[in-house]
């Protein structure tokens, strides 16, 4: 797992290597070690054995949210080299932050690390789903509801539904009433005033 790091860390470090979106593999969950992946830049981390459909699902997500972050032009990326890592670079190493305050169960300092991670990426459902962790361990069952909402409308604009009618399942096997996400979007792309938008979810 050092020589992954290893390569990481020099990926991390060149303009065009840092924007692929890397996975990385290694025995266990240890949260120290996906504390480091995030630190070199990874974008998700997976236990060894690997379920195959596991695999697929997290290059789905890192694929989608490198071409949400991508500069369109050499002088974006060139721009986005002079500012440090790229958005969803920095997403991940957040995101996975939160994960370690989690399993330590330091909610408020978890929440913080996701909403950093939003701050970076909009649209990332993994970040939603942790403070809805958060929100739970905080006593705010409310907010906490509402983040899995964030989170299934999130799964809906970077474009996986499948993954967003899972969520909506789960809620409902706990207990929990999540409202359809393709409303919710519809709705707030009406009360943003971009009706053609609006009426594209609404018709869903």
């Amino acid at each position: 797992s050092h020589d992954n790091f290893k390569l990481l860390k020099q990926a991390s470090s060149s303009q065009v290597l840092s924007r692929i979106p890397f996975l990385i593999m290694v025995p266990g969950l240890d949260p120290n070690l996906m504390a480091e992946a995030a630190e070199f830049g990874g974008r998700d981390y997976l236990p060894k054995p690997i379920p195959a459909h596991l695999l697929n699902e997290k290059i789905i997500e890192a694929t989608s949210v490198a071409k949400e972050n991508a500069p369109e032009t050499e002088s974006q990326a060139e721009a986005q080299a002079d500012q440090g890592p790229p958005p969803a670079t920095q997403a991940r190493e957040h995101y996975f932050k939160g994960r370690e305050h989690i399993l330590n169960r330091e909610f408020k300092q978890a929440a913080d690390s996701f909403q950093v991670a939003l701050g970076a990426v909009k649209n990332f459902p993994e970040a939603h789903k942790g403070l809805a962790i958060c929100c739970r361990g905080l006593g705010n069952p409310k907010q906490a509801v509402e983040h899995l909402e964030r989170a299934a409308e999130c799964y809906i604009l970077t474009e996986r539904p499948d993954k967003a009618l899972k969520l909506l399942q789960e809620g409902r096997r706990t207990g929990l009433a999540l409202r359809n996400p393709y409303a919710l979007l519809g709705e707030r792309f009406r009360d943003s005033g971009e009706a053609d938008k609006a009426r594209t979810y609404l018709e869903e």
